[in-house]
């Protein structure tokens, strides 16, 4: 599998864990496994069903790069034994300490015990407030989009497997402000998706929009972040004459959970309300 594609790390984490998901104790990340047994003769038997996985999937190790039945090792800059992990000196002389922290006001990250850590540290902390434009509130607006799809597609619990094309659905849509996708911002073109492999017969010569588009790029530089308040309710004429309508979910949720019920039959529709089929009653 080519790396140089941008899932491949995402593809090969799920490969493995499909491979070691009825393993106790194995820990996998990417391509390092660790292997926890309570004793020698545990440990290796674990270890040959692990072998005799890799053979059923035509996977290979590099002896060179393994250790095997030791009391302690290091794992992603961490020193693991049986005593817990704790980071390395040459993680913390690589990176340091961080100077500045910014972070949402989570209670992980407000509790007396991070303040205590933070403080013997001289880490400053700095705590933005919700949907903050110029802090981080643009990647929470974006993960309530991401989740909010995410919920509109999913029939199942297995969300890994939906979120490429609920990404690539995000990155084809054209932005209100610009007026251009993500996609053609960093590609110059647009995306073919599978709903436009055929394109239209009107559509313009491919080389006319990619002229125009380079043309036209020094007048889209970007917006600085701001506000949106003035929030939008939008009717659909057509609503009237449904003959089926979805009911929204009102009080507690999950975090995946669909925000709406049905599709219900209507039996009378309203300017305000609707009367509808609802397991044989009329509610």
């Amino acid at each position: 599998m080519p790396f140089s594609l941008k899932s491949a790390a995402q593809t090969f984490q799920r490969l493995m864990d499909s491979v070691l998901q009825d393993i106790d104790s194995a820990f996998v990340y990417l391509d390092d496994i660790l292997k926890a047994s309570s004793t020698e003769k545990e440990h290796l038997d674990d270890l040959k069903a692990v072998f005799r996985r890799f053979i059923d999937h035509g996977l290979v190790i590099r002896l060179e790069k393994c250790l095997f039945i030791v009391s302690s090792l290091e794992f992603l800059g961490h020193q693991v034994s049986k005593k817990g992990s704790s980071p390395t000196q040459a993680k913390i002389a690589r990176f340091g300490v961080p100077g500045d922290i910014s972070s949402e006001r989570g209670s992980q990250f407000t509790s007396l015990l991070w303040s205590e850590i933070a403080a013997r540290l001289v880490v400053k902390l700095h705590h933005t407030s919700a949907y903050h434009p110029q802090a981080n509130g643009m990647i929470e607006h974006f993960n309530r989009t991401l989740k909010t799809a995410l919920k509109a597609l999913l029939t199942g619990p297995n969300w890994v497997e939906e979120l490429p094309w609920v990404l690539l659905r995000l990155r084809t849509t054209p932005k209100e402000d610009l007026g251009y996708s993500s996609a053609e911002l960093v590609y110059s073109e647009p995306l073919t998706i599978p709903g436009e492999l055929v394109p239209p017969k009107s559509a313009k010569p491919m080389d006319d929009l990619l002229l125009n588009f380079r043309l036209n790029i020094p007048l889209y530089a970007p917006h600085t972040a701001s506000h949106h308040t003035s929030a939008r309710t939008y009717l659909s004429p057509s609503l009237l004459a449904a003959k089926h309508v979805y009911v929204r979910r009102d009080g507690t949720k999950g975090p995946l959970q669909r925000p709406y019920s049905g599709p219900y039959t209507v039996l009378t529709p309203g300017d305000k309300t609707f009367l509808i089929d609802i397991g044989g009653r009329a509610e």
